[in-house]
């Protein structure tokens, strides 16, 4: 979407996945965190890998940094800026820090929701969070007690303002599939012909259209609800 609105953006994931710099060429800063093993015997390597990262945030001031955490990562990255006094560097510095916590019905997914959560406020006082609601069919007030009590009280307060959660539309698995087996983004599925995803993946022609159709009402509704959420911040980087 960035790409789409004109923004300059780089993306930087701590984590390993090729796949995002395939389809974002000269876009994306890879870090991998070192072993717990590695920090003992050197405790400042975790310091050196996430420097590019550090550097990123502060020397763009123009645009977007795109931050992607694994799961398993975010306390250790969030510590990271915190001791580096980035979150007050940057509200010095006039840098807006939004984060994005994605989270579905599945219990799992929301007690690692909340986990990310509670470290966001605590190492970015007052910035700014936002929950992106996975439609996946099920229903957040179905949760067992643990994920119920946590979704309640960490995550129900926040949503209650509209301006702090995006709902995600959901996709159909069929279209999934066809995301993964082709390696390209969703935006770029979208605008293919359909008479070339037919040859590409053999589908039928009404399976083809079908896809194309889904994908497109997905990206439309993903649209409405980020430029609803971030409307203020996305014109801001684009001009």
């Amino acid at each position: 979407m960035a790409m789409e609105a004109g923004c300059a953006f780089h993306i930087v994931q701590v984590d390993d996945q090729s796949r995002v710099e395939q389809l974002y060429p000269g876009h994306v800063t890879t870090i991998k965190l070192p072993s717990a093993e590695a920090v003992r015997r050197d405790e400042l390597a975790e310091a050196r890998a996430l420097d590019p990262l550090l550097a990123r945030l502060l020397d763009t001031p123009d645009g977007i940094v795109i931050v992607d955490v694994g799961a398993n990562f975010d306390a250790r990255v969030m510590e990271f800026l915190a001791g580096m006094d980035y979150p007050t560097e940057s509200a010095e510095a006039g840098i807006a820090n939004i984060a994005i916590v994605p989270m579905t019905t599945e219990q799992d997914a929301v007690m690692l929701g909340v986990r990310s959560i509670r470290r966001f406020d605590a190492c970015f006082p007052g910035s700014r969070l936002i929950v992106a609601r996975c439609q996946d069919g099920g229903d957040f007030g179905s949760l067992q007690i643990q994920a119920q009590q946590a979704f309640d009280e960490f995550v129900k307060p926040r949503i209650a303002d509209p301006n702090n959660v995006i709902d995600l539309a959901f996709l159909r698995p069929r279209s999934r599939q066809t995301l993964e087996r082709l390696g390209c983004t969703a935006e770029q599925l979208a605008s293919m012909p359909p008479r070339e995803l037919e040859a590409r993946t053999g589908l039928l022609r009404a399976e083809t259209r079908q896809i194309l159709f889904d994908l497109s009402e997905c990206l439309d509704a993903i649209d409405t609800e980020v430029t609803r959420a971030l409307g203020p911040f996305r014109s801001a980087a684009a001009g």
